[in-house]
């Protein structure tokens, strides 16, 4: 979505003068805006990634404890956490 309203932007401004001295001050705001909003995002994926994992191996051992199954995280938690990990990347 940035990618395409930078474009729009670029594209308008030639046409416009003025608007474009103001529109390289505008740019510059959002491409560094959007460059701090992907590291927030890159982290936050990480840490909630990780949180994620820790839940689901806690299900895996109260499943090898209560149901007998010694491999639910290998065979389901596994599944779920590559399926969120890669749904939610950037």
């Amino acid at each position: 979505m940035v990618k395409a309203q930078v474009a729009f932007g670029d594209g308008i401004s030639g046409s416009v003068g003025v608007g474009a001295l103001e529109w390289i001050s505008q740019r510059e705001k959002i491409m560094r805006s959007f460059k701090q909003f992907t590291a927030v995002y890159n982290n936050k994926h990480q840490e909630l990634l990780g949180r994620l994992e820790k839940v689901l191996r806690e299900i895996g051992e109260c499943e090898r404890q209560y149901f007998g199954d010694a491999d639910w995280y290998n065979r389901y938690g596994f599944i779920f956490h590559s399926f969120m990990s890669l749904h939610y990347a950037r």
